[in-house]
C-alpha cells in the first residue's frame, strides 16, 4: 500500500514537472506537441499505405513506361505478392491536373484484391515527360490514349495478366472510354468515374460502370443517365441498378457518391468500394470474400500527419525568425493608410475582385507563351487583373484628400513597408518557401501528391516565381494595408482576424459565382467557373493560412512574404498544372 502511494506520487510528481517544462517555454512546448502529432500520424500513415491489408500484402514500385511515341511515362506499379498463377491487371488513370499519386488510396484498395495495378502519369503530369496537348488540338485524347495503352502493355509484358480493367478519373475516365473503345478484345472492364460522355461506341466498351460524386460540379446526373441509356438501349434508368450481365461483357450501372464533389470523388470511401466490388464481377464473377476499405483510415492519417507538419512549420518560422534577425529584428509600424477605414478597403477590393472578372480573360493572351504550363495564361491573367483592380482601386478611391492622401503617397507608403530589414526579409522568404516544400513534399510525395519537383519543373518554378512576384508584392501591399488597420496589441488574435479577412476578401465574389454554375448544363461554363473556382478557393485559403503568417514574422516586410508566396505558389502550379504543348 505505502509503495503504491510512493509509486502515485512519484507519478504525479514526474508530471507536474513535465508541465512546467512545457509551460516554461510555450514554443518548445509547440514544437514537441506538433512533433508527437506528426509520429502519431505517419506511422498508421506508412501502415496504410504500405501494409493495409495483412493477409494479401503487395509490394509498390516505381516504373519507367514508354509510350508508342517514344514518350517516357512514370509509373506506380502495386503488386500482389501472394498470387503465383495468371490473374487481372488494371491500368488507372488521373484527372487533369492530378498525378498518379493522387490515385493511390484506390489503387491500394485493388491491389488487396489480388489485381495488379499500373497508376501511370499521363505525359506533362507529375513525373511523365512531354506535353499535354492543349484543349483544341483533335489528337489529345489519342496522345492521352497512348499513355494508357503503355500501361497495357506493360501488363501484357509481364506474362501474368489473364483480363485487363481501365478506371479513370475526369480527363482519366474519359482517355479510359477511348482505350476501352479502341481495344474491345484487350480491356474487359472500364470504371469511369467523375466523367461520362455518349460521344462512344458502347458496342465495343464491356463491362462500364459511371460513378460520380453527389455534388459533382461538372457532369450532371442527367449527363450520366444518358450515357447509360446508350449503352443499355433502356428508356428510363435507375441510378444503383446494374444492367445487363458480365458474362455478356454488356454490364452497366450509374453509381452515385453520396457525399463527394469532382475533386474528391477519387478518394470517396463507397466510389471506390463499387469499382472494387465491379472489377471482382467483372473478372471473377462474384466478390470472392468480404471487402474492407481502408481508404478512410489512410486519409485520416494523412491529415493528421499534415497538420503535424504544418503546426511544425508554424513554430519553426517563428525559431527562424529569431535565429536570422537576432537582435537586428524590428518590427515595423503597421499603420499604412491613416484615416482610411476598413470598411472602406474592404468595400474597395469587392468592387475591384468583380470587375477583373469583366476583363480578365482578355488579357490571357499576353501570357499565352509565358511558360509552357497549362492554364498557367489564365492564373497570369486574373493576377494582373487584380493588381490593376488594385491600382485603380488606389488612384480612384483612397487617394482624396478628404482621407488625407495624396498621390504621392504611393510611393512613400509603399517604401515605407518595404525598406526595414528588406536584405534578412528576402534571405527569409526564400528560406521558409524551401523548408515549406522541403516539409511537406517528404510526406505528400509517397503518400497523396507527387511534389519533389524534377529538374525541368524547377526551373519552371524558378521562372513562375519571377513572373507572379510583381503581381503578389501589390496585392501584399493592399492585404497589409488591411492588417494595419486591426486594432490589436496581441498578435495571435491579429493573425487569425487577418486570415479570416483575407480569406473573405479573397472569397466574397468568387464563392458565389462558384456556386451559381454548379452543375450547369453547359460543361465548360461548370468547369470554367465552378470547378477551377473550387480549386482556387481552396488555393486562397491555403495562401491565406501561410503568408499572414509569414509576414508577420518576416519583419513585417511585404518582400519576404511576397517572395515566400511566389515560389510557393509556384511550386503549387508545378505540383498540377501539367506542362502543355
Amino acid at each position: 500500500m505505502n509503495q503504491n502511494k510512493i509509486n502515485k506520487n512519484f507519478s504525479e510528481k514526474s508530471n507536474m514537472k513535465i508541465i512546467e517544462y512545457l509551460k516554461s517555454d510555450k514554443k518548445r512546448a509547440g514544437l514537441i506537441i506538433s512533433i508527437l502529432i506528426i509520429i502519431s500520424g505517419v506511422i498508421p500513415l506508412l501502415i496504410f499505405t504500405f501494409y493495409a491489408d495483412v493477409e494479401n500484402p503487395y509490394t509498390i514500385e516505381q516504373k519507367t513506361l514508354v509510350s508508342s511515341d517514344g514518350t517516357h511515362i512514370e509509373a506506380v506499379v502495386y503488386t500482389p505478392k501472394e498470387v503465383s498463377k495468371k490473374h487481372p491487371g488494371i491500368v488507372v488513370g488521373h484527372g487533369y491536373c492530378g498525378n498518379k499519386q493522387y490515385m493511390q488510396p484506390l489503387c491500394i484498395e485493388l491491389v488487396k484484391r489480388g489485381f495488379t495495378v499500373v497508376s501511370i502519369d499521363f505525359r506533362g503530369h507529375g513525373s511523365s515527360e512531354g506535353h499535354m496537348p492543349s484543349r483544341g488540338q483533335k489528337f489529345r485524347y489519342n496522345k492521352l490514349a497512348e499513355d494508357m495503352e503503355a500501361g497495357i502493355n506493360y501488363l501484357i509484358g509481364t506474362g501474368k495478366i489473364n483480363k485487363i480493367g481501365l478506371a479513370g478519373h475526369s480527363m482519366g475516365g474519359h482517355t479510359a472510354l477511348e482505350v476501352a473503345e479502341d481495344h474491345p478484345n484487350k480491356v474487359d472492364a472500364t470504371v469511369c468515374i467523375g466523367s461520362a460522355s455518349t460521344d462512344h461506341d458502347f458496342s465495343r466498351i464491356s463491362n462500364l460502370l459511371i460513378a460520380i460524386g453527389q455534388y459533382e460540379q461538372v457532369i450532371t446526373k442527367q449527363d450520366a443517365v444518358r450515357v447509360v441509356k446508350k449503352y443499355t438501349g433502356e428508356g428510363d434508368i435507375e441510378i444503383g441498378k446494374r444492367y445487363g450481365h458480365f458474362n455478356d461483357r454488356d454490364a452497366c450501372k450509374l453509381f452515385i457518391g453520396p457525399m463527394s464533389e469532382h475533386l474528391g470523388e477519387v478518394h470517396d470511401v463507397t466510389i471506390a468500394h463499387e469499382t472494387v466490388v465491379w472489377f471482382e464481377n467483372a473478372f471473377n464473377g462474384e466478390v470472392e470474400e468480404s471487402i474492407i476499405i481502408t481508404m478512410m483510415y489512410h486519409q485520416i492519417f494523412y491529415w493528421i500527419t499534415m497538420f503535424g507538419v504544418i503546426a511544425f512549420l508554424f513554430i519553426g518560422i517563428v525559431y527562424m525568425k529569431d535565429y536570422l534577425f537576432k537582435n537586428k529584428f524590428v518590427y515595423t509600424e503597421k499603420e499604412i493608410m491613416e484615416g482610411v477605414s476598413m470598411k472602406r478597403l474592404l468595400i474597395y477590393y469587392f468592387i475591384g475582385n468583380a470587375a477583373v472578372f469583366l476583363f480578365y480573360s482578355d488579357l490571357s493572351f499576353l501570357f499565352t507563351n509565358a511558360v509552357p504550363i497549362s492554364s498557367i495564361e489564365s492564373l497570369l491573367a486574373l493576377s494582373l487583373a487584380v493588381t490593376l483592380s488594385i491600382i485603380v482601386i488606389y488612384l480612384l478611391f483612397l487617394l482624396r484628400h478628404k482621407e488625407g492622401l495624396s498621390l504621392k503617397d504611393l510611393k512613400s507608403k509603399f517604401i515605407q513597408i518595404c525598406s526595414p530589414n528588406i536584405k534578412h526579409s528576402i534571405i527569409y522568404g526564400i528560406l521558409v518557401a524551401l523548408l515549406f516544400i522541403i516539409a511537406i513534399s517528404s510526406i505528400a510525395h509517397w503518400s497523396s501528391t507527387t511534389t519533389f519537383p524534377t529538374l525541368r519543373e524547377t526551373g519552371a518554378i524558378i521562372w513562375i516565381a519571377l513572373l507572379f512576384f510583381p503581381y503578389i508584392l501589390t496585392k501584399e501591399f493592399y492585404f497589409r494595408a488591411v492588417q494595419g488597420r486591426l486594432k490589436t496589441s496581441n498578435r495571435f488574435k491579429e493573425y487569425f482576424e487577418m486570415t479570416g479577412l483575407g480569406f473573405l476578401m479573397d472569397n466574397l465574389f468568387l464563392i458565389p459565382v462558384m456556386i451559381l454554375f454548379w452543375g450547369n448544363e453547359d460543361g465548360s461554363l461548370a468547369f470554367t467557373f465552378s470547378l477551377s473556382l473550387t480549386a482556387l478557393v481552396l488555393i486562397l485559403m491555403i495562401q491565406q493560412t501561410l503568408v499572414t503568417w509569414v509576414y508577420m514574422y518576416s519583419g513585417r516586410n511585404i518582400f519576404g512574404s511576397a517572395i515566400f508566396l511566389s515560389i510557393f505558389y509556384a511550386w503549387m502550379i508545378i505540383n498540377f498544372f501539367p506542362f502543355a504543348g
